[in-house]
Order: structure tokens, then sequence, then C-alpha cells
């Protein structure tokens, strides 16, 4: 490792510094989106309320008593504690403060390294770039955050005597397997840190390979022993066989696999339009070139580490991350010591203020980036406004759906919201394949749709909203239709409910219902004319439910309109406009009703 600079010189890399970690500030500023934050709160509630661990399934009916255990239950309870002191301001406030710790960590360990941060700024924003999509409320921020401190610990291993020379990276393993189901990537940086470094002391004699300890006198014993307690420290934990197998299940791996984005190829035609190219190919490219550049001087160990995980990134684009925070200290390192760039340093110093050219460079590089990316800063209130919060809250007020079938988004924030009186159908978990494939399977046959119901005796659907559901999620919303024992009694944009008719009193039930409309369809069916009034008071129920829900005001306007009341049709029209002014049904149908005036 390099010593830091002090003094005048140092100014321009802190004031790099801190401009990339204020636009790395900004990316992380943005509302809860995901759905896995919801049941790792519930874990955290469950861990202090029951004051016990968690070794079955207390989330769901489906599944109650299985065999389960959260890896990650301490960021589970980390999570709950900042969410009982502050609620979700609390949340967002912890992940900006974790994900500025991530780069500031990152760009003290190219300092260290002996790179200047002016030069480093574009490739540790692209980096930023790459991978602000994963910067969303889960235990993998505190991996993140892991791999950098344990990457700098072996770095430095050199520098620490006695028993400190253990301390650190036991204690960061101790803290991994409890926070994050990865924890064996911090035994497997260890193994290839130290074979790396091993390698290179036999083999530079011979080879021009170099290592970052060459200068320290390395007990290999003590490598060894260390070695042993990370893997040792893996089973320090409240149920070290399922900590341990569970990650390594072969079919759990390929439900990942099968049903989960983020473990698809980056260069999988799904992820074709993913927010994260081309700055992921930009990293690819910039590590190679690094390592191939500086082949007469290669450290072995920044290439077994690269190497290990962009291996895994392309496996899998969830690891894009991992790659991103190792290969950017690691390849800049690797070109700083390469002869091209030494020729270039003597060649600018020899032309006088051509030596500032790079930092030009760079600096305008960094500057392009921050504006061509200045829209991925979002800035709009504490929680994403798609969580199907009111249609949850008309399910407890009025006490219905105690067995529903839902989606998988809404199962986590129902394990969340309505838990216990409520229990999922599935959530976020991904706990069981045979459960999984019964969740698809429901949603394509009206015959497994009808197993399904009768199988786990479901009183209740809360499906997402038509405009918001995928074509299996359609199906079902076109099943229910279809059956005559369910009936629609709640919509809005994010949620529509049904409930079993059988299984709620028959008062209430009239009350709620909505016999006439449904959205799905009602362009496709004509009513009798004794029906109108009665369809168009449901129709505005649907609307007043929800003022922001475009759909209901536009079915209004569409009736109005076949009723000849031209005003009451524009006026419906102006308030789904005043939702989503570019809403191009609702502009075709002001344009279709102005030319028949």
């Amino acid at each position: 490792m390099h010593p830091k600079p002090k003094g005048p010189a140092a100014s321009p890399d802190r004031v790099a510094a801190v401009l990339v970690t204020a636009f790395v500030c900004l990316l992380a500023v943005f509302p809860i989106r995901n759905n896995d934050i919801w049941w790792h709160l519930a874990v955290g509630r469950e861990l202090v309320q029951s004051g016990r661990f968690i070794v079955t399934d207390p989330f769901t009916f489906t599944l109650a008593g299985t065999p389960w255990v959260p890896h990650a239950w301490l960021s589970g309870l980390l999570f709950y504690a900042i969410h009982a002191w502050s609620a979700e301001l609390g949340l967002l406030a912890l992940r900006a403060a974790i994900v500025v710790t991530i780069f500031v960590l990152l760009l003290r360990l190219v300092r260290r390294l002996g790179v200047s941060l002016v030069l480093a700024a574009p490739v540790v924003l692209v980096a930023a770039l790459n991978v602000q999509a994963r910067f969303i409320l889960r235990p993998h921020l505190f991996e993140y955050l892991l791999i950098l401190l344990m990457l700098g610990a072996l770095l430095s291993a050199g520098e620490r005597r006695g028993a400190r020379f253990f301390l650190v990276p036991v204690v960061l393993q101790l803290l991994w397997v409890n926070l994050h189901p990865s924890f064996y990537l911090g035994v497997g940086m260890a193994v290839l840190f130290f074979a790396g470094e091993w390698l290179s002391s036999r083999l530079s004699a011979k080879l021009p390979v170099r290592g970052f300890l060459a200068g320290a006198a390395i007990d290999w014993r003590r490598v060894g022993l260390l070695i042993v307690l990370l893997a040792a420290a893996s089973f320090v934990n409240p149920s070290p066989v399922e900590f341990v197998t569970q990650p390594l299940n072969a079919e759990h791996r390929q439900l990942l696999t099968a049903y989960t984005l983020e473990w698809l190829s980056p260069f999988d035609a799904a992820m074709t339009r993913a927010a994260f190219h081309p700055y992921y190919e930009l990293l690819l490219a910039f590590a190679a070139a690094a390592f191939l550049l500086s082949w007469r001087r290669l450290r072995l160990s920044s290439l077994l580490i690269v190497g290990l995980f962009a291996g895994l990134s392309l496996t899998a684009h969830r690891f894009r991350v991992e790659f991103a925070l190792v290969a950017v200290p690691l390849a800049l390192d690797q070109l700083r010591i390469s002869p091209l760039t030494e020729r270039i340093r003597k060649r600018l110093a020899r032309k006088g203020r051509m030596r500032f050219a790079p930092h030009v460079a760079c600096v305008l590089a960094a500057l392009a980036l921050m504006v061509t990316a200045r829209d991925r800063v979002i800035i709009e209130g504490a929680v994403s406004g798609r969580f199907p919060q009111a249609a949850f809250d008309f399910v407890r007020d009025n006490d219905i759906a105690r067995r529903p079938f839902h989606g998988i988004a809404h199962g986590s924030y129902l394990v969340w919201e309505l838990y216990p009186e409520r229990k999922a159908f599935i959530d976020g978990r991904n706990i069981d394949a045979a459960l999984y494939r019964e969740f698809l399977a429901c949603q394509t046959t009206t015959a497994a749709f009808n197993t399904t119901i009768n199988k786990y005796d479901l009183d209740g659907f809360i499906l997402p909203s038509p405009e918001l559901s995928d074509g299996g999620m359609r199906r079902t919303h076109d099943f229910l239709i279809q059956s005559k024992g369910w009936s629609l009694v709640y919509m809005d944009r994010n949620a529509y409910v049904y409930v079993k008719r059988n299984k709620v009193p028959q008062e209430w039930l009239e009350r709620h219902r909505y016999g006439l409309y449904h959205p799905v369809t009602f362009a496709r069916l004509r009513f009798a004319a004794e029906h109108i009034d009665a369809l168009r008071g449901e129709i505005e129920r649907a609307s007043a439910t929800d003022p922001r829900y475009a759909r209901p005001l536009l079915d209004l306007a569409s009736l109005h309109a076949s009723l000849g009341e031209r005003d009451r049709a524009l006026d419906a029209i102006e308030r789904v406009l005043a939702i989503d002014a570019a809403n191009a049904e609702a502009r075709a149908m002001k344009r279709t009703i102005a030319s028949r005036s």
C-alpha cells in the first residue's frame, strides 16, 4: 500500500472526492420501492416480539411450519430498529449513509493504492452508475460494505502485527455471516488473495509478477490459521447447519435462476434495456485493459479476485456490484504500475504544462457523467406510491380475505402490514419450489385456479390492478370475473380485492360489491337502459375511492359520451388529464367528442 499524500498536493483529490461522494449521495436518494424490505422488517419485528430465533416459516399459511431460517436476521433487526425509531425516513437515511460509506471506503482504498482521485473519478462514477439500481433497501447493502472492508483488510495484512492480523478479518466475517448469506465470499476473497501472494513470492524470480505484501515478512502458517478462523467464523450464527447449507441448496438456486431476474446474465435478452448498460461493459473493458496493459507487472492477487467477481457477474447480473467494487481499486492500481502508464507520465512531465492534460480530461469526463445521469436523481417522498396500502386498510377494516391469494410483491408487503392477523400465500423469500409452481399454474388454467382455491381454502384475492398486472395476473382477473362464486369489492390504481361470496355476510357484500362495473369488461359489455344509473353509481364510487386512478374516470367519460352528456364527459376527461397530462386515451376521447360537436 502507498501512503496517502498530505498537504496542498492532495487538495485536487479532496475536491474530486467531495464531488463524487455528493453525486453518489444524490443517486442514493429515492423513495422505498423494493418489496423485500417489508419482509425483512417483519423478520426483525418477529425476532423482537417473540424473543427467539426463527427456525420455521411463520409468515405464510401455505408453508406454515416449513423449515426456514432468516440468513440476514441481523440486517432485519437493524432495519426494524431504525424503522421503530424514525419510520421510513430513517430507513432512507440509513440507505444513504451506507451507500456514501461504501464509496468513501472505495475512494480511500483507491488513494491508499497510490492512485490520484482526480484520475480515478470517472471510473468511480461509472461504477456508481453501474450499481445504482442496486441501491435498494436490502441486506446486500451490508454485503457491499463488507466486501470493501475485507479487501482493505487483506491489502493491509502486512501492516498488522500480533493478534491484529487475525482480529479485523475474523470480526468482519462474524458480522458477514449474520448480515447476508453471501458470507462465502469473505472466505473466498481471503483464499484467493493469499494464494496470489504466495504464488507471487514463489514466481517473482522467474516471472514478472508482483505482490502487495512483497515488503512484509509473511508467516504462511499464520495465514493458514487465519483461513481456518474465517471458515470457523462462518459457523458462529443462530443456526449453523442451515446457514452453511441453505445457500448451497441446488433446488433453491434453480428456483432463483428460473424466476428471479437478478440472477440472469447481464447479456440475457430480458436485461437488454437494464439501467446498468453500458456502464457494466465499460467496467469490464477497463478491467481487462488494465490487466492486459500491465501483464509484465501483474499482481496475481488482483487478477484472481477480479476474475472471480467478473465470472460471477457474467453468470448473474446481481454480482455486477461486487465486481465493480473490487475491480475499480484493483484495476486502477494495476494500471498505475503498468509500463505504459510510466512512459506516458514521463513524456507528459517533459512537456511541462501538458502533464495536467489527463487531469483536465478526467474532470471533464466526470462532469459529463454527472450531467448525463442527472435524471437518476429522484427526490419525491419516502415510499413509492405503488404499494397497496389502501387496499390492505380496506381488508383489515372490513375483516375480509383472511386466507388471500396475491402476488409475490403484495405478499412481502402483507407480511409487514397484515401479519399476524393474516398470513401470506407467498412472498419474496421464494422458499419453496412446489408452491412457486402452484402459484404460476393457477394463473394459467381454470382447472389449476380452482384446484388452488380448494386446496388452500382461499377466501380472497388481492391482485395488482389490471394496468399493473402481467399476463398471468390478468388471466386471474378473468377467472374471477367469470366465476360465479367471487365478487369484486374494492379497486384502486394499485390493487383490486375480490371476496368469496359465501365467506362474507350478504348484507355487507351487497353494499360493497361491484355488480355491474368492472374495468376489464366495461368496454365489451352492453348494458340495458334500466341499469345505467346503477352502473354510473358504481363507476363514480370507484373513482371516489381513489381520485388518482384514471381508469374509472375514463370509463365514466365514455359512459357520459355514449349517453350524449358531452359536458359531463369532458369534465371526466379533464380530471384524467389532471392526473396524467400525457394520457393518450383521454386525449383521443377529447378530440373525438370535440369533432362530434
